[in-house]
């Protein structure tokens, strides 16, 4: 605390515009927390470009006493208030975020919120009046939620703003329309149609980044009509009421995130431009065979340099004419697969292995994968063998892989065999880091584990740079 205290005196030198600038930087809560340094740092934070009023600073959700958290919301007003009425700031606000649940029981100050904002020249502006309870139920289809509050209409005489983020609040059409120098715009929590989307990638000539979570009733996603200029989309967990379509012409796009219903899916992105994807089809209620989709998915994105792929992809992969390798290699230097490593996705992994030939980094996160009993492998694969003959050795292993990292491991069968593997015959591999999954209340387990993984020690190296680690 001394020594904190010594660099917080240093600073005070400096003068109250560049303190403020410092304080701009700092996340909110972090921000307020410099008050306690000394005299002079007591109100430098009233003056922050960068606000955030979350209620979750201030209430417990597990807590189940009515009355208690009726006394912190209050205070969580109160705290607000008392910020709005002593703010120091003379420019513009750069960020202002609100985080409220129930948003009908105190609309008053919401509405002052956002006059705050705007009045201010805010340029990024976000209002989540989501219940945090519905995270908890983000895999039900069927849970849907109307918008809680209505966007000032003051908003849309904002012109100014660049970035806008609504959850669990609505908006009004064709006035967001307004909004001509918005390039972020993310929504979540509400009713959407095609027909929206449609407009504000036409309209919005400035956007760049498109973000949707959980919003529904969307007939689908169908954007072949009309080129964007998105360079970041993200749909998560949307409900499409027609069909699972999602089709666009992107030249620009260099981000996408997709989690969801697997149906047709066509993304046309220029490969020197596109450089990650996430691709999330663990929502899919059954096993289909979407082989063929998913290769011609991958040809689309042949280009991104980092990918992210599920469990289905990796079982469902396998059924398409291409079942020894894809007849198009990608350019991916960071693989991410939330997988199981069950027998269930091993085929599909390989398959994916075999076309990411430059790849550098495998990332594998144990314990996220989703095992669908109707699936039917297309034909007998032993992985077993595979690896202890060493029965191909994918130009990736031999020629750029050099980080493996295995996430919640278990040191199951399948993770030992594929790290005895890549020992083997990991030509230019520097590190292999093996993150145990912690088991509380269950210290016999995870000494087991950590005995299964050790016996990696013993393997002989193709790489003399090879470094292990367990932890």
């Amino acid at each position: 605390m001394a020594w904190i205290r010594r660099k917080a005196d240093k600073t005070s030198l400096l003068p109250e515009i560049v303190l403020i600038t410092i304080v701009s930087f700092l996340p909110f809560k972090e921000a307020v927390r410099t008050s306690i340094l000394s005299k002079r740092w007591s109100k430098i934070w009233l003056s922050t470009k960068n606000i955030e009023f979350n209620e979750l600073f201030f209430l417990n959700p597990p807590e189940t006493d009515a009355t208690k958290q009726l006394q912190r919301r209050t205070l969580f007003f109160d705290f607000i208030t008392h910020f709005m009425d002593n703010y120091r700031g003379i420019n513009t606000v750069d960020k202002f975020s609100l985080k409220v649940s129930n948003p009908e029981s105190c609309a008053d100050i919401i509405e002052r919120c956002v006059a705050f904002a705007t009045e201010r020249g805010v340029k990024e502006l976000r209002l989540d009046f989501s219940d945090p309870t519905w995270e908890e139920n983000e895999d039900d289809d069927n849970d849907h939620h109307d918008a809680l509050f209505q966007l000032p209409n003051h908003v849309y005489r904002h012109a100014s703003l660049e970035a806008l983020e609504l959850y669990a609040c609505g908006f009004a059409m064709p006035d967001m329309c307004n909004l001509v120098e918005l390039k972020d715009v993310s929504f979540g929590w509400i009713e959407m149609s095609t027909n929206t989307v449609k407009t504000l990638l036409s309209t919005l000539g400035k956007l760049e980044n498109l973000s949707m979570k959980k919003c529904w009733n969307l007939e689908h996603f169908d954007m072949r009509t009309q080129e964007v200029g998105l360079r970041r989309l993200v749909i998560d967990k949307c409900h499409f009421v027609i069909s699972d379509y999602v089709d666009l012409r992107a030249p620009n796009l260099k981000f996408l995130k997709y989690s969801g219903k697997l149906g047709i899916f066509e993304v046309k992105a220029l490969p020197e431009v596109v450089q990650e994807a996430q691709l999330d089809f663990t929502p899919m209620p059954k096993f289909e065979e979407y082989g063929d989709e998913l290769c011609q998915l991958l040809l689309d994105l042949s280009g991104v340099r980092v990918l992210t792929v599920c469990s289905f992809l990796l079982q469902a992969l396998p059924t398409g004419e291409e079942q020894m390798r894809m007849q198009h290699d990608m350019e991916v230097r960071h693989l991410l697969v939330n997988t199981d490593l069950d027998n269930q996705e091993l085929f599909g992994f390989v398959l994916l292995l075999s076309s990411c030939v430059y790849l550098e980094k495998l990332t594998l996160d144990i314990g996220q994968g989703k095992i669908y009993d109707e699936h039917v492998k297309p034909y007998p694969f032993d992985f077993a063998k595979f690896c202890c003959d060493q029965y191909a050795i994918f130009e990736c292993v031999k020629d750029n892989l050099k980080v493996v990292e295995i996430n919640g491991s278990r040191a199951s069968k399948n993770e030992l065999r594929l790290c005895f593997y890549l020992i083997q015959v990991g030509c230019v591999l520097e590190k292999l880091i093996i993150n145990l999954a912690k088991e509380e209340g269950n210290e016999m387990l995870e000494i087991e584990r950590h005995e299964r993984a050790s016996l990696l020690f013993d393997v002989p190296k193709a790489s003399k740079n090879l470094q292990i680690w367990i932890v």
